[in-house]
């Protein structure tokens, strides 16, 4: 995971479906306990450079996710910071009527 202050105020890690099942991705959400960090918009990248906000996601793969901060310039170098995040989904064999919640916090530090 990196969160970068300077090149382009982004949080980026790699997730891993471990559901065991294949889910639908409805959507997601970045949030810090960091006021200066501003507003962050979760964005999945599939393929290239495709920012997408829903999509079905396969059982043991792995996908980037980005948070890009609005005002991430005031983030401080080598500052320990904590993110949260939010995903909405349900399994793809399931529909939309069983739609789950599921809520995990990343710690790092600005680089």
């Amino acid at each position: 995971m990196i969160v970068s202050n300077v090149a382009d105020n982004t949080l980026t890690m790699r997730l891993t479906n471990n559901f065991g099942v294949g889910v639908y991705v409805t959507s997601a959400e970045v949030t810090t306990d960091v006021t200066t960090a501003g507003e962050c918009t979760a964005e999945i990248e599939q393929g290239a450079d495709d920012a997408i906000s829903a999509f079905p996601w396969e059982s043991d793969s792995t996908i980037t996710f980005r948070a890009d901060c609005d005002s991430g310039d005031l983030l401080v170098d080598k500052e320990k910071i904590k993110f949260n995040v939010e995903m909405e989904y349900y399994p793809v064999s399931a529909g939309d009527d069983y739609t789950k919640i599921i809520f995990g916090e990343v710690f790092t530090t600005v680089q």
